[in-house]
C-alpha cells in the first residue's frame, strides 16, 4: 500500500508540474503594447518577424460575426473574404501593396450582398449565414457555402466565376448540399467538397445529420 501511495503522489505532482512550466513559459515571453497595436514581432527568439503592410476594416466587433474566412486568388491578385454580421463576400484588391510601407484597403474592392442575391435568384430558399469560401485550383471560381434559416434544412454553395480583373465576378450559380455546410474545398477544377455539421443549432430536440457532400449534383434555378 505504501508503494501505491507514493505512485499516487508522483502522479498528481506530474500535472502540477507541466501546468508550472508553461504558465512560467507564458510569463517569460510576452509581447508588448507596441507589438500588438503595430502587429511587428523583432528579434524575439522563437519568433517570426512580421511587418505589417496593409489592412482591410469592416468595422464589426461582435461575437456573432465579422470578416472570418479569407481565401487569395494570386491570378488577379485579390483576397475574397466572408463577412457573416453584413452578409457580403467581400472582395480586395492587393496589388497596390508594398513591402516596408502601410496601407490601408478599407475603401479598396467591392461587396457582394449574398442574402438578398440567394433569396432573389432560388426559389423557396432563406437565408441563414455565410460560412467559408475558397478558390479553385485554376484560379477561375470562387465558391461560397451559405446556411438556411432553419437549422434542419439544407445548405447552399454558390460558386462565382472569376473573370481576369480585380473588381468584378460572373453571375454565380447555386447547388444545394446538406445541412448547415460549415467548409468547402475544391478538390479539383470541377469538384466541390463541403464539411456539412448538421448541429442542433436550436437544442438537441432535432440533432440533423452531418457529412461531406462530393461534387453536388443539385443545380438550383
Amino acid at each position: 500500500m505504501k508503494g501505491y501511495s507514493v505512485n499516487l503522489k508522483v502522479k498528481r505532482a506530474i500535472p502540477l508540474l507541466l501546468i508550472f512550466v508553461m504558465i512560467i513559459g507564458l510569463i517569460s515571453m510576452p509581447a508588448s503594447a507596441a507589438e500588438r497595436t503595430t502587429g511587428y514581432y523583432e528579434d524575439i527568439p522563437g519568433r517570426i518577424d512580421m511587418d505589417l503592410i496593409g489592412r482591410y476594416d469592416v468595422d464589426v466587433n461582435d461575437p456573432e460575426g465579422g470578416l472570418e474566412i479569407v481565401a487569395y486568388n494570386e491570378r488577379n491578385k485579390t483576397a475574397y473574404a466572408v463577412d457573416g454580421k453584413n452578409s457580403v463576400l467581400i472582395a480586395v484588391p492587393i496589388s497596390s501593396l508594398k513591402s516596408g510601407k502601410f496601407t490601408d484597403l478599407s475603401t479598396k474592392g467591392y461587396q457582394i450582398n449574398l442574402e438578398s442575391e440567394v433569396e432573389s435568384k432560388v426559389t423557396g430558399f432563406e437565408y441563414g449565414d455565410i460560412t467559408s469560401v475558397t478558390i479553385s485550383p485554376d484560379q477561375t471560381k470562387v465558391a461560397v457555402t451559405i446556411l438556411a434559416k432553419a437549422y434542419n434544412r439544407k445548405g447552399i454553395v454558390a460558386i462565382y466565376p472569376i473573370d481576369n480583373s480585380d473588381d468584378t465576378l460572373g453571375p454565380p450559380s447555386f447547388v444545394k448540399v446538406g445541412i448547415q455546410p460549415n467548409m468547402a474545398v475544391f478538390a479539383d477544377n470541377n469538384t466541390i467538397l463541403t464539411a456539412d455539421e448538421g448541429e442542433p443549432r436550436m437544442g438537441y430536440g432535432v440533432n440533423s445529420a452531418g457529412n461531406v457532400v462530393e461534387d453536388p449534383k443539385e443545380v438550383l434555378p
